[in-house]
């Protein structure tokens, strides 16, 4: 009897993945092309085995699964769409307004282009779907641009894994060696990533130099100043910059003496000499 159970759990991954679950729909479409290729090796000289996990079934699994993940986040955004992105929760914690402002003004543009350019962008895809069925962006726009998508780059994530599942195998076994190692770094990249979220990325998301950073210039800018001037102390010769400024400086202007009269100009002039002299 076939085994079902690697086509459903394929399936429903696919579609959690869009909707509830965080994970990359990438993901699943990688697992499900290297179960087949597993599959097809261990069950290389029983090809009729009702266990192996058939590659022309798998595909159009993880074609639909993935269009109907999508599918539902673009209903849900028609039906309930702009109430839940009105809510403060919603903006705060999924997409500002900002950024759906700028989604919708696109869809209303270029439609099937956004889409397509989202589609390549985990961290928002989800909710520019949702925000193409707030819009009421057409239907058969949205199922265009899923299988402009789906077909080529699925297909190319999906027969990699397919292929290259001897190796992924050998690098799932090489990981179990390393499991504390592996487990660290998987928790260490993920303090870095809150960390960049709710403490770097506040400050520089407007592009604006942060109080903490203008402190820091400041304080360089004196502590540069202090060096330079004791330099000049001890070594009694001033900075290069330092000179510079100084020729630039100006000297007072001296006022002009006013015009002499004629009574002093008949004074200064000297006394014609004596005749026979």
């Amino acid at each position: 009897m076939q085994d079902y159970d690697g086509y459903l759990g394929v399936f429903l991954a696919l579609v959690l993945s869009t909707t509830i679950f965080p994970i990359p729909e990438e993901l699943p479409v990688i697992t499900a092309g290297v179960m087949c290729g597993h599959s097809d090796t261990v069950y290389a000289f029983d090809r009729e085995n009702p266990a192996r996990i058939r590659w022309w079934h798998m595909l159009p699994v993880v074609f639909i699964g993935a269009v109907i993940g999508d599918v539902v986040l673009y209903t849900l955004g028609r039906i309930w769409g702009p109430r839940l992105l009105d809510r403060k929760w919603v903006q705060k914690r999924f997409i500002t307004p900002e950024v759906r402002a700028k989604l919708e003004k696109g869809f209303a543009e270029r439609g099937i282009l956004v889409l397509l350019g989202v589609r390549l962008l985990p961290g928002i895809r989800g909710p520019s779907f949702f925000i193409a069925g707030s819009v009421r962006l057409p239907l058969w726009q949205f199922l265009v641009a899923d299988a402009i998508y789906a077909i080529p780059i699925v297909n190319l994530m999906f027969w990699l894994a397919y292929w290259f599942t001897d190796q992924v195998m050998v690098l799932v076994n090489e990981l179990d060696h390393y499991k504390t190692l592996v487990v660290s770094h998987i928790l260490a990249a993920i303090a870095g990533a809150f960390i960049y979220k709710y403490l770097i990325a506040r400050h520089i998301s407007t592009g604006e130099a942060t109080p903490l950073v203008t402190k820091a210039e400041a304080l360089g800018h004196a502590i540069e100043s202090a060096f330079e001037s004791a330099v000049e102390m001890v070594t009694g010769h001033h900075h290069p910059e330092h000179e510079s400024l100084d020729h630039t400086k100006t000297s007072p202007e001296v006022p002009a003496k006013p015009p002499a009269t004629a009574d002093e100009k008949h004074a200064a002039t000297p006394p014609p000499p004596p005749p026979g002299s």
